[in-house]
């Protein structure tokens, strides 16, 4: 006897599957901040870094950024702040 057994694949899925969309932080020059969403730390931002819902990002004086979202590009100059407050599809 054979039996198949089809379980939607969303029984499987972890409560912390990973956001749908994400920004990448595609250039950083001078001094950029990060802060990840939920915590209270800042750190030195560095390109590549995945950025998604209630991400932060602070750049100094000298501080420039550019963010790649999709085919979108978000550039932040001198003292700019950004937080992402939704990133979906």
């Amino acid at each position: 006897m054979f039996v198949l057994a089809v379980v939607p694949r969303s029984a499987f899925a972890d409560d912390q599957d990973p956001p749908s969309r994400v920004a990448r932080l595609s250039f950083v020059q001078g001094q950029v901040s990060f802060n990840p969403a939920g915590t209270d730390d800042w750190a030195g931002a560095e390109v590549n870094r995945p950025m998604t819902t209630g991400d932060k990002l602070w750049s100094d004086r000298d501080g420039r950024a550019e963010l790649q979202i999709g085919s979108a590009v978000l550039r932040m100059g001198g003292e700019t702040g950004f937080s992402f407050l939704n990133l979906s599809d």
